[in-house]
């Protein structure tokens, strides 16, 4: 990288310097030939070169014409500044773009000519990938600390949900017809989520496949939201529902895909708050695909938390209302189905969360 660095500083001065168009030829063939994206300043924070790689990273970082102050969100004057008078001999920042979800690397080094400092040399370089990596790897050493522990968790409380089970099994036989039926068949429905829950967080720390079977979209939100009628009350929110009355069915785990729809309907109504507000639920197809969203008029999510929603334990909540592994499991469950999990949001207008 060093050789790299000074190759190309001597470079740019050599560009800086010259003052023919046609003497640019040779150096920008150079320069175009990298797969870094660079740009080179000079002493007024004019852009007098810029190569092909740097108009692809970054184009939309980079002025058109007049002196280069920003980076993105990221100010670059006092940078510059302090570069041209000597006070740094490198600057290196990093700077993430919400909008677009990358991450660039900015390398600054001064262009040094006949004993002084011509210009500034701004290399690019996309590093979104790495970051990825980067964060998949935290993510994973994350996973295997809280591994272990949720093991032990989920041994003792597989006892008492199974005897809950139980006992609602039974409520369900001994209450067949009677007005208790239902309160008991729920009762057994949300002891077996909950240990469809645990059960998917432990798979979530050492992969498993779902149990697939031909099921109906339409009939699994209808009957999700039975199951939560009650809570759904609490919060005080306005269900609706949208529901493609064609689309066929399709080969998915039952509790998985309840247990994902149950978690973004959760996560709606936390959005949404204690003031109340509506969620659509819909199902769509499209090519072959079937499409499952669950839509909130809340105030949105911020550009700074949309790329680590879906982080493992990421949360906004306060202490003790979330785990922040509802959209991390629900993930999951959506790429467990060869499928996915997108977001679409705007602050103030609410998300809308598709598998």
């Amino acid at each position: 990288m060093w050789e790299l660095n000074h190759g190309v500083n001597a470079l740019a001065a050599q560009v800086l310097e010259d003052p023919f168009p046609f003497g640019l030829g040779s150096h920008l063939a150079l320069l175009n030939s990298m797969k870094e994206g660079v740009v080179l300043v000079d002493e007024a924070h004019r852009i007098r070169v810029r190569n092909k790689a740097a108009r692809k990273l970054a184009e939309e970082l980079l002025p058109e014409a007049g002196a280069l102050t920003h980076l993105g969100d990221l100010p670059v004057t006092a940078i510059l500044d302090d570069l041209f008078r000597g006070r740094r001999r490198l600057h290196e920042e990093t700077v993430e773009e919400f909008e677009t979800l990358r991450s660039f690397q900015f390398t600054f080094t001064p262009c040094w000519h006949d004993g002084r400092i011509k210009g500034v040399m701004i290399v690019i370089r996309d590093v979104t990938r790495e970051r990825e990596l980067q964060d998949k790897l935290l993510q994973a050493e994350k996973l295997s600390r809280i591994g272990h522990a949720f093991t032990e968790l989920s041994h003792q409380l597989s006892n008492p949900l199974s005897v809950l089970s139980g006992y609602a099994q039974l409520l369900i036989n001994m209450t067949q017809e009677t007005k208790f039926h239902s309160s008991a068949t729920k009762i057994f429905q949300a002891a077996t989520q909950i240990q469809q829950m645990v059960q998917h967080v432990l798979d979530y720390v050492r992969i498993s496949k779902p149990i697939r079977s031909r099921m109906n979209l339409n009939a699994i939100v209808r009957a999700t939201l039975d199951q939560i009628e009650d809570q759904l009350q609490n919060h005080a929110v306005l269900v609706k529902t949208d529901l493609d009355p064609t689309l066929p069915d399709a080969l998915v785990d039952e509790n998985e895909i309840r247990q994902a729809l149950i978690n973004l309907i959760d996560n709606a109504c936390q959005a949404i708050g204690a003031s109340g507000g509506e969620i659509e639920i819909r199902t769509t197809q499209r090519e072959g695909r079937a499409y499952l969203s669950v839509c909130d008029n809340g105030p949105g999510i911020a550009p700074g938390h949309l790329g680590k929603i879906f982080d493992p334990f990421f949360t906004t909540k306060s202490m003790g209302k979330g785990t922040g592994l509802g959209l991390a499991i629900t993930r999951s469950i959506a790429e467990g189905h060869d499928g996915s999990l997108h977001v679409e949001t705007a602050l103030g207008r609410g998300a809308k969360f598709t598998i």
